[in-house]
């Protein structure tokens, strides 16, 4: 059976690193380009190939800042690339956020082109902004990526019906992972 393939950026933050490692996932590293950040020639190629392979799903999990060095990655034209091949964009700005604007849906010409800068997901720990520290994470994310029925912890607040042989879930995504005693 083939399993999903991970891209990941040549200088990523091991909170973006080592989850994809565990994961059932093939995590495969993009070298790092001339002039700084994800070599697009190599992320091409490697989409290219993992498609050929007809892989189930491919995802690109990549840094918009490195936070040992500060350097920047071109995330419009890493989302471009990675959305031309069928790929999720997914973004760590932990060492982005406090000083770059963060947007899920960048201004684009037209529609067919804001699609594919769309970002599928954004996640950053706030503990580098002002305040921060002691923060919960922050992760913001396109409904088509929440197709998941069941709740990551089953149980009380996150059903609508219980029967003897059958339960449904809340319909509501957020409803459903908020589940417990308050």
């Amino acid at each position: 059976e083939q399993r999903p393939v991970v891209f990941v950026g040549p200088y990523e933050h091991h909170s973006n690193l080592l989850p994809w490692r565990d994961s059932t996932a093939d995590v495969v590293q993009v070298g790092e380009a001339v002039g700084g950040g994800p070599d697009l020639v190599q992320l091409e190629a490697l989409l290219l190939a993992a498609k050929a392979e007809q892989r189930p799903l491919l995802v690109g999990a990549f840094s918009a800042a490195s936070n040992v060095t500060g350097l920047l990655t071109d995330v419009d034209a890493v989302t471009l690339l990675l959305h031309r091949h069928d790929a999720l964009a997914l973004w760590d700005y932990a060492s982005a956020a406090p000083y770059l604007p963060v947007q899920m849906n960048p201004p684009a010409a037209d529609a067919a082109r804001a699609a594919l800068l769309a970002k599928d997901a954004i996640f950053f720990s706030p503990h580098k902004l002002a305040g921060g520290p002691q923060t919960p994470g922050v992760l913001v994310f396109k409904k088509k990526l929440a197709r998941r029925g069941a709740s990551a912890a089953p149980g009380g607040g996150t059903i609508f019906f219980v029967g003897r042989e059958e339960h449904v879930y809340l319909k509501s995504a957020e409803e459903r992972e908020e589940g417990g005693t308050p």
